[in-house]
């Protein structure tokens, strides 16, 4: 069997294994990389049909648990991933007297 050119320069040296070390990093780091390039950040306003801000509204990812709950402006913003379908929730709370 034919020894490479590292195997013949770098016999019995560590550097072989920092070096590949060092690659198994980096290919690490890559992919890492582009698992968040597929994320996108998402930010909007809830507001009702006079277009007063809708404060509390629950904004979630369809299927994932992330989600958030609008400020007193009615602003959200969310990280989440590019083919995301956003679910907006409010709870209307009716106070009725019973008798």
């Amino acid at each position: 069997m034919k020894e490479s050119f590292l195997d013949i320069h770098l016999k019995g040296c560590r550097v072989k294994s920092n070096l590949f070390r060092m690659l198994t990093l980096l290919l690490l780091i890559f992919c890492t990389t582009n698992v968040f390039a597929q994320q996108k950040n998402v930010r909007g306003t809830v507001v009702d049909a006079s277009g007063d801000p809708l404060i509390g509204v629950n904004v979630s990812v369809k299927g994932m648990t992330i989600g958030i709950i609008t400020d007193m402006e009615g602003r959200y913003q969310l990280e989440v991933p590019a083919n995301a379908t956003l679910l907006f929730l409010i709870l209307d709370i009716v106070r009725r007297r019973l008798r």
